[in-house]
């Protein structure tokens, strides 16, 4: 069976908060085919802490954010996960079953 993982944070790994999540990841890493971060934005220190290779980064969803307006816009219109979440779902077949559903 395909293990996979999907990890919010804050802004990890970029900048210095959410230390736990270096010592989780190796963990992950071994345990889990696939893994996806989705930092919420990079915040003031754009630098990226180092990350086991098979993990995926996600572009921040917040990133590219300059007003309220725009928050607004992309909070509401947020389809960032649709696209992959639809494509496992017909690869893995849940559509064929409530019970998988």
């Amino acid at each position: 069976m395909n293990k996979r993982i999907l990890i919010f944070t804050d802004n990890y790994p970029y900048g210095k908060s959410e230390p736990f999540l270096e010592s989780e990841l190796n963990y992950i890493d071994r345990s889990f085919e696939k893994a996806s971060l989705f930092p919420l934005e990079k915040g003031r220190d754009k630098n990226m802490r180092k990350i086991p290779e098979k993990i995926e980064i996600v572009s921040p969803v917040f990133d590219e954010i300059k007003n309220k307006k725009d928050l607004l816009i992309k909070g509401l219109f947020n389809i960032s996960l649709l696209f992959s979440l639809f494509k496992e779902g017909i690869s893995s077949g849940v559509w064929k079953s409530w019970t998988k559903f």
